[in-house]
């Protein structure tokens, strides 16, 4: 929150006195604001510093309170479990505007109509990061991402905290050659920056599960033979339909 922001409702807090405040302390504490995003001082944030006595007994149970935004999230869940929103159909329809959108941008641009189809049918590898509230990914490209060692870092705005980081890429279920069957979600742990646990794929693949139900998804630790493999089909298709390209120029 800047300066101005605040001060757009400093009058309703009267005796408040700012931003060293009780009042304002509490007020962030029940909207959801948590210690992980604070600068720390002296291995403690606010409490017991800043505050003493009953003010920081009274600080104290505002944190160990369930703030606004945990009962907004658990409201919002309540709503979707009881309709019938198809949650997957209306993202599977976002993603093809989106695509549409990307290729008659390019189109418009003076990009071969050919080209600009198959640009978006060329496989890509992604990387991602899961925090608290977000799932974040963006495809690998090295004309971003020079270094490639910080790519996720860069990816999470270098928060030194994530809950999960590494690549992901699609691939038909069945092989390349019956590109027509099932595809399938392929995530795994390959994030030196963050080195994820691999025991904990299994969160993971839950963790999408429950969020895009009906996707199929396989996890690989990033030291595993199958990962490689599938790696190296992509790129071999990939650097086909790179060929391909160039031989119509």
């Amino acid at each position: 929150m800047t300066p101005i922001e605040f001060l757009e409702f400093r009058g309703y807090l009267s005796a408040g006195s700012g931003f060293q405040s009780l009042q304002f302390r509490i007020i962030e504490m029940k909207l959801g604001l948590t210690d992980r995003f604070r600068s720390s001082f002296k291995t403690k944030y606010f409490t017991g510093t800043m505050f003493k006595g009953e003010q920081n007994v009274e600080l104290e149970q505002a944190i160990n309170e369930e703030s606004l935004l945990i009962q907004i999230e658990r409201w919002l869940e309540t709503i979707y479990d009881n309709t019938s929103f198809d949650f997957l159909t209306v993202f599977t329809s976002s993603v093809e505007h989106f695509i549409e959108y990307g290729k008659k941008q390019k189109i418009m641009n003076g990009v071969a109509v050919e080209t600009a189809e198959r640009d978006v049918e060329t496989p890509r590898i992604y990387t991602y990061i899961i925090d608290d509230t977000t799932w974040q990914f963006t495809e690998i490209d090295p004309r971003v991402f020079a270094d490639s060692t910080i790519k996720h870092a860069r990816l999470a705005n270098w928060s030194e905290y994530i809950c999960y980081a590494g690549e992901f890429h699609l691939r038909p279920k069945f092989g390349w050659t019956k590109l027509n069957d099932e595809w399938e979600l392929v995530f795994d742990n390959a994030s030196g920056t963050y080195s994820p646990n691999a025991e904990l794929l299994i969160n993971l693949k839950k963790l999408l599960l429950f969020n895009f139900p009906g996707l199929n998804i396989t996890t690989y630790d990033y030291k595993d033979p199958m990962l490689r493999d599938s790696i190296e089909q992509l790129e071999i298709i990939a650097r086909r339909y790179k060929n391909i390209g160039r031989q119509e120029k």
